[in-house]
């Protein structure tokens, strides 16, 4: 390995959209810790690039983005890495190691992992421990391949690093990074969010807090699923946004539920506490700050959320019953996976839900700031346009409802907040580039495939190309082609925007319209089936074959996305004269050169 016994010292860094991936920085920097090794965690676009020279051990955790996109606060150093100045020795100082937080239901699953593993070997960087990749789609998660990935990485490091005098205890409980001062309610006063004419950067720690205009139901009253078309008030915000943009929702938990939490750990709601750092390492908290202990647990933290394996050890050190205890060191255990998938993962069993099945557990404020992660923005492709709606944003939300193994009813947190919402109401949000680029597609022919909610981000771009129509009396210059298909299930009970869409078709905004119905028939019909129709597989072929044109595609990434992808391979191969593999290389090509674009989640 060149140098050995490096100081016992390693840098972390994380590449995150949602703060997955800096929830296992965050992780490794505790376990660090634990085993006498100093850690230095941050975001991969907040690393000092003039520090590769130095030799270091460096940890690189990331996700990936939209189509196979490096997270945004890992784009700056990627871009610095892929340089076609450095030589093949410029990170030969560097000893490194990869894990990818992925979904295997996805396209472009952990590439992102897998190209920055590349390019770190292709610079001389030494890789210490293979690279690892987390697969959301497992039975627990990514904590699946995340837990033995690292028991290689620690036990590979050790042999790195100089020893230490100090004695490893792998169930020592670390200080709390942040200390939580209670403050004195008749004096006190809680930080505010105040909302002026200068432009400034909203973001997940900083969000804008915008007016509800809008917030109706568009599925028929007696239809199985409760899909929101909501508009929200920007005016003099400066915020700006174009076709293929998301809007991020920093939901508020139901006020019942931190009740019920409050409750269960003898918590005053109105009492206001002020959050330090603990450590000078630790960065100040990022959220409002005096708050309330209910503006904390309802819109900074996740209590909601489903607990990952190292919340049960920890949780275990503040239980007074010692089953209970034990139970959760069970949990947290790997030959225990099983159990805790059965109990928690498959359940999706809350932090909560948690708290009250083990009621002698009783954490302090500070600890209670480890276990909980924070509460993440949820992604909405916007589904109007700037030009045509001025100073408004639109989204359109299906409620999320389904039931465990158990016969548990779960709600989506952030769609069961939206759907509560009534006019005049605030919401906290701000928007970020998605994953389409409709900038080809005003050139080209484009076949559009939105079932459902993934006609959000289509009828954000045709209505831009109206407002352009609009503007230029009827003439919106644009002589390429669009196709849209879309699907649902009833005619009369959940197609959205109809009349919109049958309006573009008729001044031609939209060349054709194809719809399925998947249940107004005998037979199931969905958009792949229309695609496959002789008629409509030909132009499908004539804009991907041999127009140069593009294929965007936004819904459910395990059902409609792989069975669409599955109809235009074979399009490929019949029109084509390919072979199977033949067609999935054209449909790689496409892909890398933009021609291809997906918008999906699981």
């Amino acid at each position: 390995w060149g140098v050995m016994n490096h100081p016992r010292e390693v840098v972390v860094l994380f590449g995150s959209e949602t703060g997955c991936s800096q929830d296992v920085a965050e992780r490794i920097s505790r376990e660090a810790k634990l085993r006498h090794i100093k850690s230095t965690v941050m975001s991969m676009d907040e690393y000092d690039v003039f520090k590769f020279s130095e030799p270091q051990i460096m940890l690189f955790v990331t996700s990936t983005t939209g189509q196979g996109d490096a997270p945004a606060n890992m784009k700056t150093l990627w871009k610095f890495l892929l340089r076609k100045e450095h030589s093949s020795t410029f990170l030969s100082n560097i000893t490194y190691s990869v894990f990818g937080l992925g979904d295997s239901s996805y396209t472009h699953y952990n590439v992102v992992a897998k190209r920055l593993h590349k390019r770190l070997l292709g610079l001389g960087a030494r890789c210490f421990c293979d690279i690892g990749l987390g697969n959301d789609q497992d039975e627990a998660g990514y904590d699946q391949q995340l837990d033995p990935w690292l028991q290689l990485m620690w036990s590979n490091l050790e042999n790195l690093l100089e020893p230490s005098s100090l004695v490893f205890e792998p169930n020592a409980i670390l200080p709390p990074r942040y200390r939580v001062v209670v403050l004195d309610n008749s004096t006190a006063t809680t930080a505010t969010n105040t909302n002026s004419n200068v432009p400034r950067h909203f973001d997940t720690h900083s969000p804008l807090e915008a007016k509800v205009i809008i917030n109706s139901r568009i599925s028929a009253p007696d239809h199985w699923q409760d899909i929101r078309h909501i508009e929200i008030d920007i005016t003099d915000s400066n915020i700006q946004y174009q076709p293929g943009d998301v809007l991020c929702v920093k939901p508020v938990l139901p006020v019942d539920q931190i009740s019920r939490f409050a409750k269960r750990l003898g918590l005053d709601l109105t009492t206001i506490v002020q959050i330090f750092p603990n450590e000078s390492d630790v960065p100040p908290w990022p959220f409002s700050n005096p708050t309330t202990i209910v503006d904390l647990f309802s819109k900074d933290l996740d209590m909601l959320g489903v607990p990952r394996r190292w919340f049960f050890e920890l949780l275990s050190h503040f239980c007074s019953n010692a089953a209970e205890a034990e139970r959760l060191r069970e949990f947290s255990k790997a030959e225990h996976a099983s159990d805790l998938a059965t109990y928690c993962f498959k359940e999706r069993r809350t932090f909560l839900e948690v708290f009250e099945d083990f009621p002698s557990a009783q954490p302090s404020l500070d600890y209670l700031l480890e276990l909980i992660p924070p509460l993440k923005p949820r992604m909405y492709s916007i589904s109007s346009s700037l030009l045509l709606h001025p100073n408004r944003v639109h989204v359109t939300v299906a409620l999320v409802r389904f039931k465990t193994p158990y016969n548990r009813e779960r709600k989506g947190v952030c769609s069961r907040y939206l759907a509560s919402l009534n006019t005049g109401d605030t919401i906290r949000m701000f928007i970020r580039s998605g994953t389409f680029n409709f900038s080809r597609a005003q050139t080209v022919p484009s076949i559009m495939i939105g079932p459902g909610t993934g006609v959000a981000p289509f009828r954000s771009y045709l209505q831009e190309l109206e407002a352009i129509s609009l503007g230029q009396n009827g003439n919106n210059g644009l002589e390429s082609s669009r196709y849209l298909y879309f699907g649902c299930r009833n005619r009369s009970k959940d197609y959205i925007y109809c009349d919109e869409m049958e309006r573009w078709r008729t001044i031609g905004l939209l060349n054709q319209l194809h719809v399925a119905f998947s249940r107004d028939q005998k037979e199931k019909v969905y958009v792949q089936h229309l695609m496959s129709i002789p008629e409509n597989s030909q132009n499908v072929w004539n804009v991907l074959g041999e127009s140069n044109g593009v294929l965007m595609i936004a819904g459910s990434a395990s059902g409609m996305a792989s069975d669409v992808m599955e109809a235009v391979l074979k399009i490929f191969e019949k029109f084509g004269d390919m072979t199977p593999e033949n067609a999935k290389k054209l449909w790689k090509q496409l892909e890398l050169t933009g021609r291809i674009q997906m918008e999906t989640w699981a």
